[in-house]
């Protein structure tokens, strides 16, 4: 039971982490993305998925708008349409992200996201994450 507990508080923390990385990168790291979706958060909003999440989201989102078409993580609140709740919701991640910027934690707003598991289920994340626990997995056996 005690490593099923610290392989679950392993995946809560990378799942942090990673929304941290992908809603706080700056505009200058632009060059990077990762195509393995086994290892990096998948947060819903992230339209062009480019694990990034700015203009080119909502742009992306306004063009399925208008031609009706589909794409799960264009779904920002996860309920099967791609629509102005998702471009909203986009437009509050990118617009929090802005207003945090160099605030202490206690002053920080924060909001709900979701993201896709290792195991694609959709999970809800609180951003910003404000801490973070470091568990390390290597070298457990099951026995």
């Amino acid at each position: 039971m005690k490593i099923l507990a610290i392989l679950a508080a392993a995946i809560v923390v990378v799942a942090g982490a990673s929304a941290v990385v992908l809603l706080n990168n700056d505009d200058d790291d632009k060059g990077y993305y990762s195509s393995n979706s086994d290892c990096r958060l998948q947060v819903l909003g992230n339209a062009d998925k480019n694990d990034y999440l700015d203009d080119n989201d909502v742009t992306k989102i306004k063009e399925m708008i208008s031609s009706n078409t589909y794409d799960q993580m264009a779904d920002a609140n996860n309920d099967g349409k791609v629509d102005e709740t998702d471009l909203d919701l986009v437009q509050k991640m990118i617009n929090l992200k802005k207003s945090n910027s160099g605030k202490a934690d206690s002053e920080k707003e924060s909001m709900t996201v979701k993201y896709i598991t290792v195991n694609n289920d959709i999970r809800d994340a609180v951003y910003p994450v404000k801490k973070l626990i470091v568990v390390n997995t290597q070298g457990i056996s099951k026995k």
